[in-house]
């Protein structure tokens, strides 16, 4: 069993992120007040979705030599993506 406990943390960590994205789009979903909120919700966690699959394909197509590059970029547009979508949200509770 000790063989497999990286495979094991690997799936268990990866199915852990994929219901906690979900758990907290459905969260925003349900707190979203107005129509244009919960479209925003859904398109903003379709977008979120896509960018993240492009970049686990990068990590499967690059190279592992040049790996680093995707962990080195994934913040860099990940936070200001979720920082932008904060704030579109916003203003759109505002209106």
């Amino acid at each position: 069993m000790e063989q497999y406990s990286g495979i094991i943390g690997a799936v268990v960590g990866s199915l852990i992120g994929i219901f906690g994205g979900a758990y907290g789009t459905y969260c925003s979903y349900k707190s979203a007040k107005t129509n244009s909120e919960r479209k925003f919700v859904i398109l903003f966690s379709l977008i979120i979705i896509f960018v993240v699959g492009i970049d686990l394909l990068l990590l499967f197509i690059l190279p592992s030599s040049y790996s680093w590059i995707v962990f080195a970029v994934f913040p860099f547009w990940l936070f200001p993506l979720i920082f932008w979508g904060n704030i579109k949200l916003k203003q759109l509770r505002i209106k």
